[in-house]
């Protein structure tokens, strides 16, 4: 809808700490407290720090999966997946294939549990009308809606109260100068 406006939400940890809220834990680093670069996937929170959506707000999550290599972190993402998710991780041959599978959607199921008091493996799915992935359960959730996109080097999720959402990201090469693309594409 018009007036919808996106927020890119700060890392994890630090939203929550401006929250006033003693949020999380650092497996591979023994809970200090302070951000990591896997801290997203691995936050904890109060029953008090569950996040609000208004029907204008979207959440983007988002983060670097190459950063994800800790095996106790990786341990705890697989532990969130779902029967069905873990056999369709398992199909793909490409290691780095199976990695982003595991953190897209560990990262799906962490920021999801910051709008309600789920944990991360208790949420279920279901496919759409239009084949897209939505919540199914548990009973008694908001209604939230969430869109799920990866490339090399960024996994995202946008989140959202009911209304459908979307979002896309992009891999650029950076070694290409705007001097070469001209040279490249347009005639002297």
């Amino acid at each position: 809808p018009a007036g919808r406006t996106a927020r890119r939400l700060a890392p994890l940890p630090s939203l929550l700490r401006q929250l006033g809220q003693a949020a999380f834990e650092t497996l591979a680093e023994g809970g200090r407290d302070r951000p990591t670069k896997h801290s997203a996937l691995v936050a904890i929170r109060s029953p008090a720090a569950v996040l609000t959506l208004t029907d204008e707000d979207v959440h983007i999550w988002h983060v670097v999966p190459e950063l994800i290599s800790d095996p106790a972190l990786l341990q705890r993402c697989d532990a969130m997946l779902s029967a069905g998710e873990r056999a369709r991780h398992a199909r793909f041959v490409f290691p780095a294939h199976q990695h982003i599978y595991l953190v897209a959607h560990a990262l799906v199921r962490t920021a999801l549990s910051q709008y309600a008091a789920v944990e991360p493996w208790a949420w279920t799915f279901a496919l759409g009308p239009q084949g897209r992935p939505e919540v199914a359960g548990p009973a008694g959730v908001p209604p939230l809606r969430f869109n799920l996109s990866h490339t090399a080097g960024l996994v995202a999720v946008a989140v959202t109260l009911e209304a459908e959402v979307g979002i896309d990201v992009e891999a650029i090469d950076a070694r290409a100068s705007g001097l070469e693309i001209a040279r490249h594409y347009f005639s002297p």
